[in-house]
Order: C-alpha cells, then sequence, then structure tokens
C-alpha cells in the first residue's frame, strides 16, 4: 500500500528535525562552552604565563640597577647614584614580592629561604658599602663590593628567580592541562546530555505529531468532502454519494430526484455588499436546508450560491410537492448586517432512473434543467426535457459560429429610433445587435450576447456593433446621435476610451453624436472601477446613458459622481400593469430624480401614443418604441430618416400657412 502523504511528512520532519537539532546542539554547545570557558581560562593562564617572565625580567632588571648603582656611588662619591639606589630598592622588593605571590607554594616557600634571604644579604651589603663612602672610606666601600661572598649571593639570588619563575610556569603549563582535559570531559558529558535530552524532546514531539498530522489527515479528508463556509457535503462528495444512492435505487426499486437550484440575484448582493454579507446568506440558506432535509434527503453545495439535493419521492405530485417547500423556504427574507435580504429560488430537477442512471448524466441533466430555470421567471422550478439537449447544442453551436459571424460582419446594428416627446423631432437612434444568421435567420441579442461574454469576445462584438454604428451615423444628418450598449465587463477594459476615441476619429464623426449606454447594474456593482474609463469618455465629448433605471442599485452618488448625461426609464415601468397608478407614481419619482440633477430622460418600450402624451406631461424628454417604429436596418433607417424629415417638412410648412 502507498505510503500516504502525512507518513511520508512524518518521515521526512523526523529526519530534517534531527538532523537540524543535532547540529543545532554541537553548534551551541561547542561554540558556547569552547568561547566562554575553555578559551577564558586559556587567555587567563596565557596573561598569567606571560606576566611571570615579566616578573622574573624585573627582578634581574632592578638587581643590577641596584649593583649598578651602589658600584658607580662608590667609585664616583656621586651622591645622586645613592638617590637612584633608593628609589630602585622598593621596584625590587615589589617585583619579589609578586613573583613570590604568582608562584606555587612548595617553591614560593623555597624562594623566602634562599632567594629573599641572598637578596636581603646583598642589600644590606650595598647599604654598609653606600655608608662608608658617606664617610670617606671608599677603600672599604670597594672591598665589599668586590667580595667573594657578595658575587655569591647575587648568583643565588639570580638562580633562586630563575627556579622560582620555572616552577610558575610549570604550575601553569599543568594548570592549562586540567582545564583542556575539563573541557573536553565537560563536551563529552554535554553530548550525552544533549542526545537524551534530544531523543526524548524528539519522541515526544514526533509522537505529538503523529497524532497532530493523524488529525490533520482526518480534517483533510473531511474539508475534502465538505465545504468549509456551510458545513455542507461538496461536489466530490455528492459524486460518491450519489453513486451509492443511484446503486441502491436500482437494486431496491426506488425513484431518486437531483434537485440542483440556485438564487436569483445573489451575486448582485454579494458586489453590492461584499462577500461578508454573501458569506451569511449562504450559510443561513445551508442552515434551512439542513432544516429541511429528511431522512432519505442529502444537501450538497457545489460552488457559489448553488446547491444540490438529493432526494426520494414516491411521485410527480410528492417532487413537485418538495419543490415547493424548497422554494418558500428559501425565498423568505434573510437577515444580514446590510438589512433584510429577499432572493428568489431557480431549481433544476433530473430523475432516475426516468431521466439518467448513472451519476455524471443525473448531476448534467439537473443543470441542464437549472440553466433553463435560469432563463425563464424567477421562482420557477424546471423538470429535465430530452428537448433541452437540443438548446445546449444551439448554444454551443453558436459559441463555434460567434468568432467568424463578427469577423465577417454577420452581427448587424439595427436602429431604433430615439424622439423628442414635445414635437416628435427625431433626435437619434440606438444601436441594436442584430445577427442575421444564414440558417437561423434574424437572432436577438438574448441569443449571443451571453455567450459572447462567457467565451471572451464581447470585446470584438462590441468594437464591431460600434464601428459600424459609427459609420452608418457618418451617413445621417449631423443633428442626429448614435447609442451604443456596453457590456458590464467592457468597463474593466483599461484601454476602452482609447478603442472609442479610434473609432469615432475612423469614422469622421463629432463625439458628441455617439452616447454610450451602461446599465445600471453595471454601474452598481463596479462604481470605484468604472470611474475612470466614464470620466475618459466623457472628456472625449462623448455621452453616457443609464440604461434600464429602476431595475438596479444605483444611488444618488452613483449618479451624481460619474456625471450621467441621461437616464432610461425601463420599458417594465412603461408597459400597462393592473396598476397604472403605482407605475405613473413610480415614473413620475424618477423623473423628478433625473430633474434634480440636470439628467436628460428616455422612455423605452412606447407602444402607444397615450403613454407618450402622458410621459410628456410627466416631463420626460425623450421616447423611443414600436410606436415609432421597430429596430430596422441601415437601409431602412436611411429611409425612416428621409421619411421623418418629409414629415416634419410638411409640419413646418402647414406651420407657416396657418401663421400666413
Amino acid at each position: 500500500m502507498k505510503q500516504s502523504i502525512v507518513r511520508r511528512a512524518i518521515s521526512v520532519a523526523h529526519r530534517s528535525v534531527m538532523i537540524a537539532l543535532f547540529g543545532a546542539f554541537l553548534l551551541t554547545v561547542a561554540g558556547m562552552f569552547e568561547r566562554s570557558i575553555f578559551e577564558n581560562w586559556s587567555h587567563r593562564i596565557d596573561t598569567r604565563l606571560q606576566r611571570a617572565g615579566l616578573v622574573a625580567n624585573q627582578i634581574a632588571l632592578f638587581d643590577e640597577r641596584l649593583a649598578m648603582f651602589a658600584h658607580m656611588a662608590v667609585s664616583s662619591s656621586d651622591w645622586r647614584w645613592i638617590t637612584r639606589y633608593d628609589n630602585t630598592v622598593p621596584l625590587l622588593d615589589r617585583s619579589i614580592a609578586d613573583a613570590i605571590a604568582m608562584a606555587p607554594e612548595d617553591a614560593a616557600r623555597r624562594f623566602t629561604a634562599y632567594g629573599k634571604k641572598s637578596h636581603e644579604t646583598t642589600f644590606n651589603m650595598e647599604r654598609q658599602a653606600l655608608n662608608l663612602i658617606r664617610n670617606g672610606q671608599k677603600a672599604e666601600a670597594e672591598a665589599i663590593l668586590d667580595s667573594r661572598t657578595y658575587a655569591m649571593e647575587k648568583a643565588r639570588l639570580t638562580s633562586e628567580t630563575n627556579r622560582l619563575v620555572e616552577a610558575t610556569r610549570d604550575q601553569l603549563r599543568s594548570d592549562f592541562g586540567s582545564v583542556s582535559r575539563f573541557s573536553e570531559l565537560s563536551k563529552f558529558c554535554l553530548v550525552l546530555i544533549g542526545l537524551g535530552i534530544l531523543w526524548w524532546a524528539l519522541y515526544r514531539n514526533l509522537r505529538r505529531s503523529e497524532d497532530v498530522f493523524t488529525e490533520a489527515e482526518a480534517n483533510i479528508r473531511y474539508l475534502a468532502m465538505h465545504d468549509e463556509l456551510t458545513g455542507l457535503a461538496n461536489r466530490r462528495a455528492l459524486s460518491d454519494h450519489l453513486s451509492d444512492r443511484l446503486h441502491g435505487m436500482i437494486t431496491g426499486g426506488r425513484k431518486l430526484a437531483l434537485i440542483s437550484l440556485d438564487m436569483v440575484g445573489f451575486k448582485k448582493v454579494n458586489s453590492l455588499y461584499g462577500h461578508v454579507a454573501g458569506d451569511t446568506i449562504l450559510a443561513a440558506l445551508a442552515k434551512r436546508l439542513l432544516s429541511n432535509q429528511t431522512g432519505s434527503a442529502n444537501t450538497f453545495r457545489v460552488g457559489g450560491d448553488e446547491f444540490v439535493i438529493l432526494t426520494e419521492f414516491t411521485d410527480e405530485q410528492d417532487l413537485d410537492a418538495q419543490c415547493d417547500r424548497l422554494i418558500r423556504l428559501l425565498e423568505k427574507p434573510i437577515a444580514a448586517a446590510s438589512g433584510t435580504i429577499s432572493l428568489n429560488a431557480r431549481l433544476g430537477v433530473a430523475k432516475a432512473p426516468q431521466d439518467a442512471t448513472d451519476p455524471s448524466s443525473l448531476y448534467r441533466k439537473a443543470d441542464i434543467a437549472l440553466q433553463h430555470a435560469r432563463s425563464e421567471q424567477s421562482g420557477m422550478v424546471v423538470h429535465y426535457h430530452v428537448s433541452m439537449e437540443d438548446r445546449i447544442r444551439s448554444r454551443a453551436r453558436i459559441e463555434t459560429e460567434l468568432p467568424a459571424a463578427i469577423d465577417r460582419n454577420l452581427i448587424l446594428p439595427y436602429f431604433q429610433p430615439v424622439v423628442e416627446l414635445a414635437t416628435g423631432r427625431l433626435v437619434g437612434f440606438e444601436a441594436l445587435a442584430r445577427w442575421e444568421h444564414p440558417d437561423e435567420g434574424l437572432m436577438s441579442p438574448d441569443c449571443f450576447i451571453s455567450v459572447a461574454e462567457e467565451a471572451g469576445l464581447i470585446d470584438e462584438l462590441f468594437l464591431s456593433i460600434l464601428r459600424q454604428a459609427c459609420a452608418n451615423a457618418r451617413l445621417w444628418p449631423s443633428h442626429l446621435s448614435v447609442s451604443v450598449n456596453m457590456s458590464p465587463t467592457q468597463l474593466a477594459n483599461p484601454n476602452i476610451s482609447a478603442r472609442i476615441r479610434g473609432i469615432v476619429m475612423e469614422a469622421g464623426i463629432a463625439p458628441n453624436r455617439l452616447e454610450i449606454e451602461i446599465t445600471e447594474d453595471a454601474l452598481a456593482a463596479n462604481f470605484d472601477s468604472v470611474r475612470q474609463p466614464l470620466a475618459d469618455m466623457r472628456a472625449l465629448g462623448v455621452s453616457i446613458a443609464l440604461d434600464d433605471f429602476g431595475t438596479g442599485y444605483s444611488s444618488m452618488q452613483h449618479l451624481s459622481e460619474l456625471l450621467i448625461n441621461k437616464i432610461k426609464i425601463d420599458k417594465s415601468f412603461i408597459r400597462p400593469t393592473p396598476d397604472p397608478r403605482q407605475n405613473a407614481n413610480i415614473v413620475r419619482s424618477m423623473l423628478g430624480l433625473a430633474q434634480s440633477l440636470g439628467l436628460a430622460t428616455t422612455a423605452e418600450g412606447i407602444e402607444r401614443r397615450a403613454q407618450a402624451i402622458e410621459l410628456q406631461e410627466l416631463g420626460c424628454l425623450y421616447g423611443q418604441g414600436y410606436l415609432y417604429s421597430k429596430p430596422v436596418n441601415q437601409l431602412a433607417c436611411l429611409a425612416l430618416i428621409e421619411k421623418w424629415d418629409s414629415a416634419a417638412a410638411r409640419a413646418s410648412a402647414r406651420m407657416r400657412e396657418v401663421s400666413a
């Protein structure tokens, strides 16, 4: 059996610790002991050896000086030599005392008995000679200093001094040998003690490490199968568990459903309030799912806000009831630090053995059903059907064909007019992407924009539409503007402003004829990062419009700080509703906000003249929708402009006739 990673780590750590600690021990003991003890003692002994030699030299020197001063005093009868003699005597006495103090006890006693006695004898003879010279008895003084006794005592003093110093040196050398032997013995003892402590410590720590690593290995196994944030089993555990459940289902004749779910708006909340709020929501959702878990159900978190539930069911009615309970449970408000947050759930359901009998297929089909739920209204439950595979294949086909379609300009701008509500005057067009597919016909952006974003082609697509729109705008009257929608991911491109400038210059139109539309969600989610790109566009002269206003989370701060030129009221507030007064009040509030900030306003989705009149009375400046025209291609757009100009000319002529 292959040794586990943890066991190998323990073995490597064992060897590493032994080598490191043993080396550190040797270095520490050898360095500290030899430097602090052995070298200290060696230095002291060496110093004493040098001192012994110095004292011996001093005794010889001072003794020779005394003899010389005495002879000079006798031969010259000069009293100054006597003074020098008297000054040197204490120096010799002090040196002799130092030598005795340094010497071994036996050598010191011998020197005191013989050497010191010789010193005293010669001193007395020299002093006697000096006294005789004071009395003028020069011959008698010279006789004393030249006597054999005087010479013998001087020689004995020198001999005993040398003997004393040599004995001192022998003793110091002996001491040095003892220190060396003690040093070696100490090293040996310390090594033994250290090794004993080291082995004891290593054994104890390795036992502890083994326990810790064993526990860590268990934790790693747990974490490998569970989500750290919620404590739920994860995708890997789902794969293993699903295999077991499917095997039991086949042998037991039971029905099993895999429910894949996520929460509508979770990513938006995560972007607005931060990951802490997002984690709080996920933990609360997991707690609810666990509280709802029955004996036959298992809950997993497979990533982000996506959860999977395995549950047994008796029939379709039972499964629908379980899904309804899940939706009601998950859509209850969640208390977070940023306030109470409500989210809607989407469920994709795949059943075994009806839809699949192997784990990967069952999970894939539940995920396909969830993708279809995402394209429907929030709160939907979608059961897998084989026809959904066609949509998946179609999406894959779109992703394959999209790069070539962009390169060949098969994705074109279609233009919808923007009208001044008060006068009916044409002021510009919004460019809307349409794919003239050779097989599928005219495809709306819903079919390919999300694919372009996921495939990383949104930059090329945006620039292609922008380039074509600006080229078409060059053919229009100069008072007409063109607006182009920008994806949220575009704002993260640091070169986007420079690219827009280049396209505008290439098309030869004034920058103030171009309007860039960004969604309210893009503004709210990336507020700090979009400031500079939008400021660069404004500096170029390009106008900025906030699209789908009222559907996101933008604030007064966003609108004022980013120098937005216009807000576009989402068509959901324009279309008829059971309570039209409520929508009218909302639109009135939006228009009041825009007027207070000095922003222009455009209402989208106008289909009836009564809507246009009401919006104009509420203070809305511009409108667009099917009332004026559906999006049309470039040729129809030119015809529309000509028709509008003709109508305007006729109206102007009638006004002149009336005036006349």
